[in-house]
């Protein structure tokens, strides 16, 4: 049938040319006509039945079986993560648990350390962080370089507090009727504190005003701007000691010019100087 679908169309382009060079002669007259439309008929039969019939399915060869393991990658068994709860390397947890000694005792036995204990915990004052109750632990943690440059940063800071703590206090009470005597030392060595910091900040103290919300929200009372101006030149004082302890005994070289009105503006440079002597040749 396939062979005779295909021969159809070539006879019947085949007769279609003897017709086309013979028409002058031709003589078949309605014979030649009913065998084009018997063609004709044959060939749309056949592309009916062509569209009747199912197509061929792509699945209806079997796919060909998967290669056959050797013996060695049958026996091999890969292996899976197991659940995070029975690791011991999770985030955030330490693989040993913590020991049964008291955060209380450690922080007996790390004296010097800024250890403290804050809600159950064992906790870094210096480094502002917690750390888990092991020995191990602790000891790592304290032999870092941070830990100690934030051990001796605090001490510093705690001893010119208490400077400043005997200063005030010594200078109230040859001072009773100033404005602030009768506030506790605690809260007068803060306010001091915030007035030093706004200044070499090169924050103006009005701001103190719109911040005292902030401020004062570790249990340190604040006052208005205009009653923090009056600690100004108690600041200025304390920068003037300190400027003399680091230039006394020193060698320095000062140049300073200003304008000509007084004290509208004067610019001091000043500059430590070695002792190395110079040879001129």
């Amino acid at each position: 049938a396939a062979e005779a679908e295909l021969v159809s169309p070539v006879s019947q382009r085949t007769n279609e040319s003897a017709c086309e060079a013979s028409a002058h002669s031709c003589t078949a007259g309605t014979s030649c006509t009913s065998n084009a439309f018997t063609t004709l008929f044959g060939l749309a039969r056949s592309a009916a039945a062509r569209s009747t019939s199912p197509a061929p399915s792509h699945n209806s060869r079997s796919a060909p079986a998967a290669p056959e393991l050797a013996s060695m990658e049958r026996d091999r068994i890969i292996g899976k993560k197991r659940p995070s709860e029975h690791r011991q390397a999770v985030a955030g947890v330490h693989k040993r648990g913590e020991t049964e000694v008291k955060p209380a005792t450690r922080v007996g036995q790390y004296k010097g350390h800024m250890l403290v204990v804050s809600a159950g915990a064992l906790h870094c004052s210096a480094c502002k962080c917690n750390i888990q109750n092991i020995k191990s632990t602790i000891d790592a943690h304290v032999a870092t370089a941070k830990h100690k440059a934030n051990v001796e940063k605090v001490q510093e800071r705690t001893g010119s507090e208490r400077d400043l703590h005997s200063e005030l206090m010594s200078y109230y009470m040859d001072h009773p009727d100033e404005r602030g005597s009768s506030v506790a030392p605690e809260v007068s060595v803060y306010r001091v504190l915030v007035v030093q910091a706004f200044l070499a900040a090169g924050i103006p103290l009005s701001k103190v005003d719109e911040l005292r919300g902030l401020l004062e929200r570790y249990g340190h009372p604040l006052t208005a701007a205009a009653n923090l101006r009056q600690l100004v030149p108690r600041v200025e004082a304390r920068e003037i000691e300190n400027v003399m302890q680091d230039v006394e005994g020193q060698y320095l070289s000062l140049a300073f010019d200003g304008t000509t009105r007084l004290g509208e503006a004067v610019n001091v440079v000043g500059r430590f100087c070695s002792l190395t002597k110079l040879s001129i040749m």
